[in-house]
C-alpha cells in the first residue's frame, strides 16, 4: 500500500471509533469476535440451518397450539356449567358436551 492510498473503513468503525472516539482496544476485540463468528458460522452451517428451521416451525405452530389450548379450556368450563344447568333447570336433548362445543364456536347457551 502506498502512503497516499486511503483505506475505506466500515460505517460502524467510522461512527463508533473515529467520530465518537471509543478506545482502540474495543475495536480490536470487536474485529476478532467478528472473525471468530464468521469462522464458526462457516463450520456449523448445517447445525445453524436446522436450528433456524426448528425455531421457525415452533414459532409457526405456537399460535395454533395456544388456540387449541384456549378452545379446550373453553369446552371444559362450559361443559361443567352446562352439566350444572342441565341437571337443574335447563332441559335439552343434546348432551352437555355438544352444548359446550356449540357455545365455544359462537352459539348461545
Amino acid at each position: 500500500m502506498k502512503e497516499g492510498d486511503k483505506v475505506k473503513l466500515p460505517w460502524w468503525v467510522e461512527l463508533l471509533f473515529v467520530q465518537i472516539g471509543l478506545p482502540d482496544k474495543w475495536l480490536r476485540s470487536l474485529l476478532k469476535a467478528q472473525k471468530n463468528s464468521k469462522k464458526f458460522a462457516l463450520e456449523n452451517t448445517k447445525t445453524i440451518g436446522y436450528s433456524i428451521l426448528t425455531i421457525t416451525i415452533l414459532l409457526y405452530l405456537y399460535p395454533l397450539i395456544r388456540q387449541a389450548k384456549n378452545y379446550n379450556s373453553c369446552i371444559e368450563s362450559t361443559y361443567a356449567f352446562a352439566s350444572e344447568l342441565k341437571s337443574t333447570k335447563f332441559q335439552s336433548d343434546m348432551p352437555a358436551i355438544s352444548i359446550a362445543n356449540h357455545f365455544c364456536n359462537g352459539g348461545e347457551l
